[in-house]
């Protein structure tokens, strides 16, 4: 039960400092960079959990849907998105655990999830659906039942621009909060070198 108090705890501080979209209307927004050698997006996930009891059951999950939006008809996207081409690319996985500790998982053709094709490119137009305990069962060579984690992540697409939501349920509350993946340095910043623009 402590268990479940501290992920609870950590939760709500989250919803509390990162759960209001800064965009006044609420509206989804995706960000995007490009340039003449490398292409990639970066979104930030300010809080993930999966916390197994044990009795097996769960005290918390997160479900991760992130889309390659560059399936759009033209004109459709405005003039922010003139000159980005429909790439595709895999998807990175930054993640730290609340101890510090980062992970790092990049998807292939094996990787877990819906809507990768055969490389484990993300395609335009799709949408590529995974569980936090299917990336963590991944990266720490555990069964999915086993692998525990609460922290926060960036996801980098590897092509022009990503955008996606991510729930996470405590069950022991009964509730799922559902949060937009956003830039932690609100509208412009660098991370890793890279320039990351939103749409105004």
């Amino acid at each position: 039960m402590t268990k479940l108090r501290s992920i609870v705890c950590f939760s709500f501080l989250a919803i509390l400092a990162f759960g209001v979209n800064a965009q006044a209307g609420g509206d989804a927004v995706a960000f995007a960079i490009g340039d003449a050698t490398t292409s990639q997006a970066a979104v930030y996930a300010a809080f993930l959990a999966r916390v197994p009891n044990d009795d097996g059951s769960l005290s918390a999950d997160t479900a991760i849907s992130l889309s390659n939006i560059l399936g759009a008809p033209a004109g459709t996207l405005g003039d922010f998105y003139d000159g980005f081409g429909d790439r595709s690319g895999t998807v990175e996985f930054f993640l730290w655990d609340s101890d510090g500790t980062p992970l790092f998982y990049e998807t292939a053709a094996d990787s877990p999830g819906v809507g990768l094709d055969e490389m484990g490119y993300l395609q335009p137009g799709r949408t590529y659906t995974v569980r936090l305990a299917e990336i963590l069962s991944q990266i720490k060579g555990l069964p999915e039942d086993e692998v525990e984690f609460t922290g926060y992540g960036w996801v980098v697409g590897n092509f022009d621009a990503i955008a996606g939501t991510y729930s996470v349920t405590i069950f022991g509350l009964g509730f799922t909060q559902n949060f937009e993946f956003t830039p932690a340095v609100g509208h412009g910043g660098t991370l890793t070198g890279l320039q990351i623009h939103t749409n105004p």
